[in-house]
């Protein structure tokens, strides 16, 4: 490893230590353990600013075997979120999955703690993820998922124009004290540090190879079902019923 990326390690964990070296941070790591003590468990979300980088080469360079990972981009915003890994999964099979979704994330709300650096809107935790048309999801790709998921990752990395943030998110137990918490947090950050930084031409991430192929719509048994979806969908726009519905499909 270049020692000018070694210096860039080196240089955002201390700053991280620095960071996290003052009460606001304990204030956040003490509300976290109540909250895991009142409710069982709770989650921690720190947020930093961080050097501009595509967020897909992020997600390339952080990416592990058979995880989650998220990209949503809008591009006319030049806002991106690149995401992996999970802390938490909530999932619903039944009918009135978007009601028990709602209620699920609502309830793990009120346990969040977040220390952020920099004031953001999508700064902290963020729950992704889907509703499936169907309430029994049959096509082969989908099945993990199944008809609603929702995951909070271990990291999201947020470019919003010109800024960049760099969010770790962890589960809290009532076991854990805050020195133990404190080293999970900068464990965490200093690994995703070493992952980005391992690369010897770090200058050139525009040019890696991404490893994931070229996608294709795959034409299954849900197709037509997925179509007359799509067209229900628009009529209730039509009908003012709802202003904007996401729709998607398996690629």
């Amino acid at each position: 490893m270049r020692k000018k990326n070694i210096d860039l390690i080196n240089g955002y964990t201390e700053s991280l230590i620095n960071l996290l070296d003052n009460e606001n941070f304990d204030s956040s790591v003490n509300k976290s353990i109540k909250d895991a003590f009142d409710w069982g468990e709770s989650l921690l979300s720190v947020t930093i600013p961080f050097e501009k980088i595509d967020p897909l080469a992020v997600l390339e360079l952080l990416s592990k075997p058979d995880e989650c990972l998220f990209y949503w981009e809008q591009p006319s915003e030049k806002i991106a979120i690149a995401s992996g890994g999970s802390i938490l999964k909530l999932r619903s099979e039944s009918e009135s999955r978007f009601s028990v979704i709602s209620s699920a994330i609502s309830n793990w709300k009120n346990r969040i703690s977040e220390y952020n650096s920099f004031n953001h809107s999508l700064a902290g935790v963020q729950f992704l993820g889907g509703f499936s048309f169907f309430d029994k999801v049959k096509a082969e790709p989908w099945i993990p998922f199944g008809s609603s998921c929702f995951i909070v990752p271990e990291w999201t990395f947020v470019t919003d124009g010109e800024l960049s943030l760099l969010t770790v998110n962890i589960k809290v137990t009532k076991h854990q004290g805050v020195s133990q918490i404190k080293e999970l947090i900068e464990t965490r950050f200093t690994g995703i540090f070493e992952d980005i930084y391992s690369l010897e031409d770090f200058n050139n991430l525009e040019n890696i190879n991404y490893s994931n192929p070229a996608v294709k719509i795959l034409q299954d048994e849900a197709f037509d079902a997925w179509v007359t979806g799509v067209n229900n969908a628009k009529s209730l726009i039509k009908q003012n019923v709802f202003n904007k519905i996401v729709l998607s499909r398996c690629l």
